[in-house]
C-alpha cells in the first residue's frame, strides 16, 4: 500500500512538472558555448530543453554542437539578428513546442545544477513574476555582479546591485532584471510582447521587456539561491576593450556590438523615464567622454603621433 501510494505520487508530480526551454543567442565564441552547454547538461530539472540560435557564426559553432551536444536545438541566422531578434526566435520555438517557462541566458556563463528548479519553485509561489538570478564573476566567484537593479536619482541611471554573496540572503524584488538567467512565463509573451528588436536590438531589451512586464502588473524577483557564472572578463568586456575602436569617435557612441551605446540608452530611457532621460544620457555621455574617450582614445592616438605609426598603442 505504501508502495503503491509513492508511486502515484511520484507520477503526479511528474506530471505536472512545468517545461523550461533554454534559450541562448550566440556569435562565434564557440568555446564559450561549449563550455556553458557543458554546464547545462548537469541541470537537474528534469523537463527541460536546450536551444541555441546560432546568427551567423563563422567559427564552427554549429557543426561543434550537432558533434558534441546533438541533442541541443540549433536555429541558423544570417548575422543580421543580434541580441532580441536572436532570442524572440527562441521564443516563439519554446511556444511552438509548448514550454511553460524561458529562461534566456548567454553563452558565456555556467549554469548552477539546480538553477532551474530553483528558480521555477520561486515562480510557481509568484505566479505573476519575472524571476532573475545572481550573476557571479568567473574570476572572483565570491564576488555578485549583479542582484538586480536600482535607480541612481544622482545620475538617473541603473545600477547594478553587486557586492560578495555573503551579503545576498534571500530573494528580493527588483527595479529591473538581466537577460542573464532570467526566467519568463510563456504566457507573459502575450501580454509584454516580445524583446523590443528594432529600437533595442542588442542592448537594455532584457531590461525594457522587464520594465514593460512590472508596468502591466508582473513582480521582478531575484534569488541568491539560483547561480550564473559569468566569464566577464575574458568574453564581452574583453572583446569590447580589443575590439579596433574609434576609427572616428563618433563610432564609439553608436556602435551596435559596444557596451558604450548612447542611442540605445537615449531610447530606453525616453521610454521609461521620460522626466529623467535627458539627465541619464548626459551622464552615461559624460562616462563615456571620461572612461573610452580620454583615458583610451586620447593615449591612443597620442602615442600613435609619437612615434609617427599609423596604429593606436597597443
Amino acid at each position: 500500500m505504501v508502495h503503491r501510494e509513492a508511486t502515484e505520487v511520484a507520477i503526479y508530480a511528474a506530471s505536472t512538472v512545468a517545461s523550461v526551454v533554454v534559450v541562448t543567442p550566440v556569435h562565434n565564441g564557440v568555446a564559450h558555448t561549449l563550455r556553458f552547454l557543458e554546464s547545462a547538461q548537469q541541470l537537474t530539472y528534469p523537463d527541460v530543453k536546450v536551444v541555441i540560435v546560432d546568427d551567423g557564426s563563422t567559427d564552427g559553432t554549429a557543426a561543434a554542437i550537432a558533434s558534441q551536444f546533438p541533442m541541443v536545438t540549433v536555429i541558423r541566422g544570417d548575422g543580421s539578428l543580434w541580441w532580441s531578434k536572436a532570442t524572440n526566435i527562441g521564443v516563439e520555438w519554446a511556444r511552438a513546442n509548448g514550454a511553460d517557462y524561458v529562461l534566456t541566458v548567454n553563452s558565456d556563463t555556467e549554469l548552477d545544477p539546480a538553477i532551474i528548479t530553483t528558480l521555477v519553485a520561486l515562480a510557481e509561489d509568484n505566479p505573476r513574476a519575472l524571476v532573475g538570478s545572481m550573476v557571479v564573476t568567473a574570476e572572483d566567484p565570491d564576488r555578485v555582479w549583479f542582484f538586480g537593479t536600482v535607480l541612481d536619482l544622482a545620475s538617473s541611471d541603473l545600477r547594478n546591485v553587486n557586492g560578495r554573496i555573503a551579503d545576498f540572503d534571500a530573494p528580493r524584488e527588483v527595479e529591473t532584471l538581466t537577460g542573464m538567467g532570467m526566467l519568463i512565463p510563456v504566457a507573459a509573451f502575450d501580454e509584454v510582447g516580445p524583446f523590443d528588436d528594432k529600437r533595442l536590438p542588442q542592448y537594455l531589451a532584457d531590461s525594457d521587456f522587464a520594465l514593460r512586464a512590472r508596468k502591466i502588473g508582473y513582480r521582478l524577483l531575484v534569488t541568491p539561491s539560483a547561480v550564473v557564472v559569468c566569464d566577464i572578463e575574458s568574453s564581452w568586456i574583453a572583446a569590447a576593450r580589443a575590439a579596433p575602436r574609434l576609427s572616428h569617435p563618433v563610432s564609439l557612441l553608436f556602435a551596435r556590438r559596444s557596451p558604450e551605446n548612447v542611442l540605445y540608452r537615449w531610447r530606453f530611457y525616453r521610454r521609461h523615464w521620460p522626466e529623467r532621460y535627458r539627465r541619464a544620457v548626459l551622464h552615461h555621455v559624460a562616462s563615456v567622454v571620461k572612461n573610452d574617450l580620454l583615458l583610451d582614445f586620447v593615449p591612443r592616438y597620442a602615442a600613435r603621433w609619437r612615434r609617427g605609426g599609423r596604429q593606436p598603442a597597443e
